[in-house]
């Protein structure tokens, strides 16, 4: 797929392509690829409110990072006092903790 981008765009550059059609076919073929796979619960309060703290984050914080950190540390704290913790996958806790090592040492 990379390629067949590349190749097309390339064919765009030189004045070679004119026709959209070619571009159409092939965000046609690959949307899944293109589109982000987001399901959210919006109707489970844990699930919400770290995803609209991480978006809330970013542009407030103009870092995409200190966004998503502080996505996983709400999700690691709000999940387990939902009494949810078996939801939670140990990888979070870690992601997590590592965010507040790196928040407390900024």
């Amino acid at each position: 797929m990379g390629e067949e981008i590349a190749n097309l765009g390339f064919d765009y550059v030189n004045g070679t392509q004119q026709s959209l059609e070619p571009l159409r076919k092939l965000l046609s073929d690959y949307q899944d690829d293109f589109m982000p796979n987001l399901k959210i619960d919006w109707d489970d309060i844990t699930e919400t409110v770290p995803a609209v703290l991480t978006a809330i984050a970013m542009p407030l914080t103009f870092s995409i990072a200190t966004g998503l950190g502080l996505g996983f540390i709400a999700y690691a704290v709000i999940k387990p006092l939902a009494g949810k913790a078996s939801d939670v996958p140990v990888a979070v806790y870690v992601i997590a903790a590592l965010f507040v090592v790196k928040f407390a040492l900024i």
